[in-house]
């Protein structure tokens, strides 16, 4: 399986796996009103508690530049936008784009309803819009280009999150399905996935008073090999996970989640991440 094809299990593994009804209600007019409805329906489909957005596949790839001409099994396979490493520098700002200026919209007008936002850290959003044959060839060569696209990247998905916690979002999930020690090896993981991702969490630290980010198992568990965060587990009464992330996002004292699925349904523990080392 390639890095590609595992970030299509994973994304459609995190609750998008209702794309064709979720196309059809959104129609060629997207608006809040239309997430809304479309969001809505994913919920009552899976049974959930929570309202989760972008409710469109690859929203993130898309509004940094990858055309969505292609379909594969009848999903959307954006084509990746980037095959120059010149190019990196048009990649444009995330929090400015009206898609997630849609978005933005959308959480503020529901606000004190069960909200997750889902996001990716800017190595996986880069890795994602870009030619992968070359990427990890630029990644050997082109180092100064390539923290520059993410520091740019980092700067914009900080500043959309930001924005998603002041609408009230509860819980942001974070996946990380392209920082893979075992493509890009320990020092490549540790300069351009974990250092973004840490920095990513660390930016937000101080928004997250009434909200958590969950970080997905892979992602977290590597972060704490690398030392970025060290977790805690903490034993509790068994119950549905996501409602122990909901109330636990009422707790100042936890902003970082992980070592287990958030799509996992029951657990009688949950793993505290801090960045306190």
């Amino acid at each position: 399986m390639t890095a590609r094809d595992d970030y299509r299990c994973e994304t459609l593994e995190t609750g998008d796996g209702h794309y064709a009804a979720v196309t059809r209600i959104m129609g060629k007019n997207r608006s809040a009103r239309t997430m809304i409805e479309a969001a809505e329906y994913v919920r009552l489909a899976e049974g959930s508690e929570i309202l989760k957005f972008p409710v469109e596949l690859y929203t993130e790839m898309l509004v940094l530049g990858a055309e969505a001409r292609s379909e594969v099994d009848g999903l959307p396979a954006p084509r990746c936008q980037y095959h120059k490493i010149e190019e990196l520098k048009h990649i444009p700002r995330m929090d400015e784009h009206e898609q997630i200026q849609s978005v933005i919209e959308c959480l503020r007008s529901i606000q004190g309803r069960n909200i997750m936002l889902k996001i990716q850290p800017p190595y996986s959003l880069l890795a994602s819009v870009s030619d992968l044959s070359q990427f990890l060839r630029w990644l050997v060569k082109n180092e100064d280009e390539i923290r520059c696209a993410l520091e740019g990247i980092l700067l914009g998905l900080t500043d959309y999150v930001k924005k998603a916690l002041q609408c009230g979002v509860g819980i942001v999930s974070l996946v990380d399905p392209f920082g893979l020690v075992g493509v890009l090896g320990e020092d490549k993981y540790r300069a351009f996935a974990g250092e973004y991702t840490a920095r990513l969490l660390w930016n937000l630290t101080d928004c997250l008073d009434s909200s958590l980010i969950h970080v997905c198992p892979r992602c977290s568990r590597l972060l704490e090999d690398f030392r970025f965060l060290r977790s805690e587990r903490i034993e509790c009464a068994p119950g549905s996970y996501i409602n122990m992330l909901l109330a636990l996002s009422k707790e100042r004292s936890v902003r970082f989640v992980g070592h287990q699925c958030i799509n996992k349904e029951t657990t009688d523990h949950v793993y505290i991440l801090s960045q306190d080392l």
